[in-house]
């Protein structure tokens, strides 16, 4: 008669234990990798997102720079028309 541990039953018993806990191992570590990959998918969309942001910021500048000339340089057209218009006698 076999020992206890060298049965058929408890060899079969043992080996799916151990393949359950290595399949649990694996699954675990997957699911860690997981988590690990989408966060930094998740940072790199936030960092493109900031970069993004910056060249908005400085676009939206310039904009306000070239708008800002533009109507500087109305104001002075429109100071020497109303300067002109000023000197004519009133009669």
């Amino acid at each position: 008669m076999l020992p206890h541990w060298n049965k058929p039953s408890t060899l079969w018993l043992t080996f799916g234990f151990c393949l359950t806990l290595v399949f649990g191992a694996l699954i675990f570590v997957s699911v860690i990798i997981f988590r690990l990959e989408a966060s930094e998918q998740k940072a790199l969309k936030e960092k493109q997102a900031a970069e993004i942001s910056e060249k908005t910021r400085e676009q939206y500048w310039l904009r306000d720079q070239k708008v800002r000339l533009a109507i500087w340089q109305t104001d002075a057209e429109l100071f020497k028309w109303v300067a002109t218009e000023n000197n004519h006698p009133y009669f």
